[in-house]
């Protein structure tokens, strides 16, 4: 163990200093209680879930089979078995599930304090730095936002592995080995992004025991590579899914996508130093050299920082510096899928946990004055209370959160129809106007059009949305969800004809989708084809046995 370790060794974590903590945390975030599930994602996936409605042996086992969530495109059966565990009570229930998050992340603040003590990082820099993790901008997206579940599970869990882990190589107790990997594995089944784990057990294990030639390649070392190596692949295998690929919306040049790196990295950098504001939804740059090089600047001061880290043998500091960089590495993936956004904050939650202990442990050494360092960091976590407090906001209901997103990128397609598909609910003709503006924007939008023909067909203007069908289809013949809406608009029409061959089209597409087998009993029923009727009927209710609408069908 380094000389540095045990020159720092702090006082045993106070009970109070915890409390404070925790109760600092979930306080702050309590006001997320009164938000309301949001359209983007949380309807779909939580409020409309067969599978979380309600909790059965049935729905518990399909929630672990990979892709049987439709519209998911990771596997994290864990987040989604959460759901249904508060479904148990009373429901679908935005009050609970924001309260959840709410005391997740005061367990996060908890679990990084006391990770942040077992290191023996100072008290005072390990208390501003749990307070940056708690009240910094990027925050509110994870813990205010009901889907942003995934991000606080999978966070507590990876703390709970690098504490483990750093109890293991400590005292070398085989529980504590065993419970590394499991919680590796839990980490990775609420969100496979932290399949990178154990970049950071090696980066915890080179810090704590030092770099020794000899004893790299030990029986026990090879052993335990191997069980990480098995679990990796598995994580990544269970993630082979196509789930969602319908929906991305942009799908840049590869190479393009690879000169976007840099720009990413910057854009982090500015985030965190809180120079940039963040945004609901980063759009894609403008793909090209010009644009692109002086964002350059962020992985060129991340590898003098590094080098100079090492030269002077600040190794606290390094370690943190390495963990941040590690944790980014499934953020920076985002600009190898097709995903029509580049960035998001909840990408930066777990690693938040690591780059402010860096940044204020090599401020300490820089100034090697604690009551200035104090008094730095005080106006820092102030800063971020003010800044994390407006945010917040944005994320109390559908409307709030893409007409702050369309402030901040007038441009952007995704929040104009979020909006618009929001505004239907309150203020019809303003719904369809921002519909009709945001195809004009972006013509090639597919998802829009299936907005805008879904607003005219929620008004009874079936008519009138058939040929926005029409044309979203030749924008994209493979999305299922033109082909329902337009055999839906078909059926209300009474073209039982038309609407049959467009149901028929969506079932290739998506064979277990509820609405085609509901919708086509329906068509079934009305050209007195009674036994296919009932074959729909009853396929619909062994898709959702809790469908209402499917068990009418079939009455």
């Amino acid at each position: 163990m380094t000389e540095e370790i045990k020159d720092n060794a702090p006082e045993k974590p106070c009970i109070m200093v915890v409390s404070a903590i925790f109760l600092v945390a979930f306080l702050f975030y309590c006001k997320s209680i009164s938000f309301e599930f949001l359209n983007w994602d949380d309807d779909p996936l939580i409020t409309n879930n067969p599978l979380t409605k309600s909790f059965s042996l049935s729905n518990i086992f399909q929630l672990f089979i990979p892709g049987s969530i439709k519209e998911e495109m990771l596997y994290i059966p864990l987040t989604y078995l959460s759901f249904a565990i508060e479904n148990i009570f009373s429901g679908p229930n935005a009050k609970l599930t924001h309260a959840i998050n709410c005391l997740l992340h005061a367990c996060n603040a908890v679990l990084l304090f006391l990770f942040l003590d077992k290191l023996k990082i100072k008290n005072y820099l390990a208390i501003a730095a749990v307070l940056i993790f708690i009240l910094h901008p990027i925050v509110p997206e994870t813990v205010c936002w009901g889907m942003g579940r995934k991000d606080l599970l999978s966070t507590a869990f990876a703390l709970m592995t690098l504490m483990s882990y750093n109890c293991y190589l400590n005292s070398d107790k085989k529980l504590s080995l065993i419970l590394t990997f499991v919680f590796f594995l839990l980490a990775s089944l609420s969100k496979p992004s932290l399949i990178i784990l154990p970049g950071l057990l090696v980066a915890l294990h080179f810090y704590i025991k030092g770099f020794q030639k000899d004893k790299l390649l030990t029986k026990n070392h090879l052993i335990q590579a191997g069980c990480f190596a098995g679990l990796m692949i598995l994580i990544f295998c269970l993630n082979m899914n196509e789930n969602g690929q319908e929906n991305l919306l942009v799908k840049p040049d590869a190479g393009l996508r690879i000169l976007a790196i840099p720009y990413m990295i910057t854009n982090w950098i500015l985030r965190f130093t809180l120079i940039k504001p963040v945004n609901p939804f980063y759009m894609w740059p403008p793909l090209n050299m010009n644009t692109l090089l002086p964002y350059c600047l962020g992985p060129l001061l991340i590898v003098l920082s590094i080098f100079m880290l090492y030269k002077k043998k600040q190794m606290q500091a390094l370690l943190f510096l390495s963990l941040t960089l590690l944790s980014f590495v499934p953020a920076v993936l985002v600009v190898i899928q097709y995903r029509n956004f580049i960035s998001a904050d909840r990408y930066g939650y777990f690693p938040l946990c690591f780059i402010s202990v860096a940044v204020l442990i090599i401020a300490d050494q820089l100034v090697s004055k604690k009551e200035i360092i104090i008094g730095l960091s005080s106006l820092v976590i102030i800063f971020c209370a003010v800044k994390s407090w407006q945010q917040s906001a944005v994320w109390k209901d559908s409307i709030s959160l893409w007409e702050a997103t369309l402030e901040m990128s007038p441009d952007n397609p995704f929040a104009r129809q979020n909006l618009g598909a929001q505004y239907m609910n309150e203020d019809t003709q303003k719904g369809i106007n921002l519909l009709k503006e945001g195809l004009t924007k972006t013509p090639d939008n597919f998802y829009a059009f299936q907005s805008l023909g879904a607003a005219y067909q929620e008004i009874g203007e079936h008519k009138k949305s058939i040929p926005i069908y029409l044309k979203g289809i030749q924008v994209k013949d493979d999305y299922a969800g033109l082909w329902i809406n337009l055999g839906i608009a078909y059926l209300e029409l009474r073209n039982y004809d038309k609407a049959e061959e467009s149901l028929i089209a969506a079932y290739k597409l998506d064979p277990n989708n509820l609405k085609v087998a509901v919708s086509l009993a329906a068509v079934y029923e009305n050209k007195k084809q009674y036994q296919k009727a009932l074959a729909q009927a009853t396929r619909a209710t062994k898709l959702d046995p809790l469908s209402s609408k499917a068990w009418t069908r079939k009455a």
